[in-house]
């Protein structure tokens, strides 16, 4: 059964609505160990999904406005308290939503496309989230990784052949608005040359957008080539107004570090996302979709 059965989806939190359709473009391939990131994806603003990620489920946290976690907000009691810190003790409290995240994230495995397509059609967007696990991990070092997936200005991103390629579009989001439309390369953020690198298009994409915020300007250019080789400059509009406390922080890789010496200088360092555990998870039986 689809993990929406666990979540009631408010009439609000609709799923992403994208062209062409999320569940078909996401990139992801069937192999002997599951299912597998096909390309190297941006998934939020800060994480990108390596190629070869092997992907455990795609769900979106219970609800906790429930009686019962109104009865423990009333009590004043600590179980409400969210933590996701991988040291807990078996004698530390959880709150309901969060046993029920971790079970979700620790105990379920869909081995089948279609059970990610499902959830991709289906899940509310509001925070829908990924689990996965980095290829080449050993068993004495095993990590989750819990990621939310929203698409930063509306587009779904990933590595191509030496490109970063635009695979869907978030209807009514700024790419859209902006005329961005799947297939298309992105070529230049600002005056600075992407090239086929996420992690430099995610690096520039902070500093360009951070600083036309600064200027208080209204937008910032995106250069893209279409499929047929012919250029263009997209206007990328911003919000009236913006928090740019998240346009601080370093951005997230979910891969193994790389050496020092083959980061510019001028960019942030790239940091590791949390991990929930270090040790090879059960592989139960996959769910009926």
């Amino acid at each position: 059964m689809l993990l929406s059965s666990l979540v009631p989806v408010r009439a609000q939190n609709r799923p992403l609505d994208t062209t062409p359709e999320i569940s078909l473009a996401f990139p992801m391939e069937e192999t002997v160990d599951g299912v597998r990131a096909k390309h190297t994806v941006l998934i939020n603003d800060n994480t990108i999904l390596p190629a070869q990620s092997t992907l455990r489920v795609i769900y979106i946290p219970p609800r906790t406005d429930d009686d019962r976690m109104r009865a423990i907000r009333s009590a004043n009691n600590s179980d409400a308290s969210w933590t996701r810190d991988n040291r807990l003790k078996d004698t530390d409290k959880l709150s309901p939503s969060e046993l029920a995240r971790q079970k979700i994230s620790r105990e379920t495995n869909w081995p089948s496309i279609t059970n990610f397509q499902l959830a991709l059609a289906n899940l509310g967007a509001d925070d829908l989230r990924i689990v996965y696990i980095v290829t080449g991990a050993t068993p004495e070092d095993f990590k989750f990784y819990d990621q939310r997936l929203v698409l930063p200005e509306g587009m779904l991103l990933a590595e191509i052949n030496g490109a970063v390629t635009v695979l869907a579009v978030e209807k009514t989001k700024p790419a859209e608005r902006a005329g961005i439309k799947a297939g298309d390369i992105l070529s230049k953020i600002g005056e600075r040359p992407i090239g086929g690198s996420l992690t430099a298009y995610l690096n520039d994409y902070h500093v360009i957008k951070k600083d036309a915020i600064r200027a208080m300007k209204s937008s910032f250019p995106i250069t893209v080539k279409a499929s047929d080789g012919t250029e263009r400059v997209a206007t990328v509009k911003l919000p009236p107004s913006i928090n740019s406390s998240f346009l601080d922080s370093p951005i997230i890789e979910s891969s193994p570090k790389t050496s020092t010496n083959s980061s510019p200088t001028n960019t942030p360092s790239l940091t590791v996302p949390e991990v929930w555990e270090k040790k090879k998870p059960t592989q139960p039986a996959a769910p009926n979709p």
